[in-house]
């Protein structure tokens, strides 16, 4: 798990397609593109274009991922995120998504961060993460990209 400025995103070039995120940052208005996927390499990187209000957190369950890594980048807003390694977690079948997603609950070890307008994070295959959650006292819409990389 990794949480950075936007301006530090070239360190992170030992992922794949770093380049390929940067040169779409610097082409497109953010705040002008409509929510939903948009593909910029095939199924290997693709980004989605979230607007939401952030809600409590034990409204929310963790997820993981097998094929593909995320880099969650908050353009406007603030929210938590949270994190707990995978020896706290159990299976859930209360929330059920197609993709590449497996769900999960967890009760302790888990650590939180706020994730605030032009910060990101990176959460690799495997690693559980409840992205989405209220930040203390930020009530406002989050405008986020979610770059899907494709590892495995």
């Amino acid at each position: 798990m990794v949480l950075d400025t936007i301006e530090n995103l070239d360190r992170y070039s030992f992922l794949p397609f770093i380049k390929e995120i940067r040169q779409f940052l610097d082409k497109h208005t953010i705040a002008e593109l409509l929510d939903g996927d948009m593909p910029i390499i095939k199924d290997d990187l693709f980004v989605k274009v979230l607007r939401y209000t952030p809600k409590e957190a034990s409204k929310g369950f963790f997820e993981t991922h097998s094929k593909y890594a995320d880099l969650q980048y908050v353009y406007e807003g603030s929210e938590s995120m949270h994190y707990v390694n995978s020896k706290h977690i159990t299976p859930t079948d209360k929330f059920k998504l197609d993709g590449d997603f497996q769900f999960f609950e967890a009760s302790e070890g888990i650590s939180e961060m706020v994730v605030s307008e032009g910060e990101f994070t990176i959460f690799l295959p495997g690693e559980p993460h409840k992205p989405g959650c209220l930040a203390d006292g930020y009530t406002k819409e989050v405008l986020k990209l979610v770059f899907k990389i494709r590892i495995l």
